[in-house]
C-alpha cells in the first residue's frame, strides 16, 4: 500500500473494510508523520534515508553529498539565540552542517550549528553538539553494569 488513497476505483480494496477502518484512516497521517524535513533545509545529491520512522531535519540544516542516515535521527537546533532583552534573534544559523559522505545511524542526535566533517561516521544513539573532524568516527563507549547496595540493577 502507498501513501494517500489505498485504490482509485469505486470499489473498496478488501483491507478497506469496517475492522480496519481505524488503521486504514490513520494511513494519511502514518504516511505525512514519519519524516520531518523543514523546506528551509539544504539536501545535496544521493541523500539516503534507510527506514525514515523519526527522522527530523531543521530548517537551517545544510546536508552534502552521498549522506546516508538512518531512523531516529534528528538534525536539529539547540534553542533560539536571544538578545540583551530576552528577545528571540531569527534568521541565525540553528541546526548542523553535514558535509560530504558522511553517514549517520539510528536515534543519533545532532543539536546547533555543528558541523560534521566530511567521511564521518557517527554511530547509533550517538549525542553531537560540537563540531566532528572529517573522517571520525563518534561512538559510545561500550556501557557497564552499575550495582546497587551489592546487587545487580536490571
Amino acid at each position: 500500500m502507498t501513501c494517500g488513497q489505498p485504490t482509485t476505483g469505486t470499489r473498496q480494496p478488501r483491507a478497506w473494510t469496517r475492522s480496519s477502518s481505524v488503521i486504514l484512516a490513520s494511513w494519511p497521517l502514518l504516511c505525512t508523520a514519519l519524516i520531518d524535513i523543514h523546506p528551509g533545509a539544504t539536501i545535496g545529491k544521493d541523500f539516503f534515508i534507510d527506514h525514515g520512522t523519526g527522522v527530523v531535519i531543521g530548517e537551517t540544516t545544510e546536508i552534502g553529498n552521498r549522506v546516508k542516515i538512518y531512523q531516529g535521527v534528528t538534525l536539529g537546533a539547540l534553542s533560539f539565540p536571544k538578545d540583551s532583552e530576552g528577545n528571540i534573534i531569527r534568521g541565525r544559523k540553528r541546526h548542523p552542517t553535514i558535509e560530504d559522505e558522511v553517514t549517520i545511524y539510528s536515534n543519533a542526535t545532532i543539536l546547533g550549528p555543528t558541523v560534521i566533517g566530511a567521511r564521518s561516521v557517527i554511530g547509533g544513539n550517538v549525542w553531537v553538539t560540537k563540531d566532528v573532524p572529517p573522517d571520525t568516527l563518534v561512538i559510545i563507549e561500550q556501557p557497564h553494569l552499575s550495582y546497587k547496595n551489592g546487587n545487580k540493577i536490571g
